[in-house]
C-alpha cells in the first residue's frame, strides 16, 4: 500500500490485492465489514498524513485495476449549522380539454389568464395565477383538474404545442349617463 498526500485536501492512496483482503473491502456490496474496513483504512491514512478525523468528512472514490485498487480521498470539513431540507413538493393547478370543441365552449365564457397548449390528445391550460373557485366551478364543466408539480407543468410547456395565451376580455368600462 502506498499512500501520497497530493494536497492538504487530497490523498492518494494505491491498495494492491493482499491490502484489499487484509481491510475486507468489497466494493460491489456496502456491508458492515466493508464499513469497518473503510474506517481501519482511514485511520490507517490518518496517522500517516497526520490528519485528525475529528470535524472532517471524507469522499472516497475507488477506481478497481485489476489486482490493485486506486483511492481517491478528499477530505471536507463539517459544517454542523447547514442543514439541508426537502422542501414541499408546490403543485400547480392545470385543466386539460379533451377535446378543442370542449376548449372552443369555455373560451365562449369567461377565460381565465394563462397559456394554452397541445399536448398528446388533448389542450391543456396553464393558468398564470390561482383560479378563483367560481372560475374552477365552470372550468371543470368543459375540463378535468389536475394538479401538477412544477416538473411535469415543465415538462407540458417544453414537449407542448403552444396554442397561444388566454386573457379575459376587457368589457369597456361605460360613464353613467344622466
Amino acid at each position: 500500500m502506498t499512500i501520497d498526500q497530493l494536497d492538504d485536501n487530497r490523498i492518494l492512496v494505491t491498495l494492491m490485492r493482499d491490502d484489499i483482503e487484509r481491510y475486507c473491502l468489497r466494493f460491489d456490496d456496502d456491508g458492515d465489514s466493508t464499513r469497518r474496513g473503510l474506517t481501519r483504512l482511514m485511520v490507517r491514512v490518518g496517522e500517516a498524513c497526520g490528519l485528525d478525523h475529528r470535524g472532517k468528512s471524507y469522499l472516497i472514490e475507488a477506481l478497481p485495476a485489476g489486482d490493485s485498487c486506486l483511492l481517491i480521498i478528499s477530505v471536507r470539513a463539517l459544517h454542523r449549522r447547514r442543514r439541508y431540507r426537502i422542501k414541499r413538493v408546490t403543485r400547480q393547478e392545470c385543466f386539460v380539454f379533451a377535446t378543442v370543441d370542449d376548449l372552443l365552449d369555455w373560451l365562449d365564457g369567461d377565460p381565465v389568464c394563462g397559456r394554452l397548449y397541445r399536448c398528446g390528445d388533448g389542450c391543456w391550460l396553464l393558468p398564470d395565477c390561482p383560479v378563483p373557485p367560481r372560475l374552477r366551478r365552470r372550468l371543470s364543466e368543459y375540463a378535468q383538474v389536475r394538479e401538477l408539480s412544477a416538473v411535469e407543468a415543465a415538462r407540458v410547456r417544453e414537449t407542448g404545442c403552444p396554442l397561444g395565451d388566454v386573457a379575459p376580455r376587457r368589457v369597456p368600462h361605460r360613464r353613467p349617463t344622466r
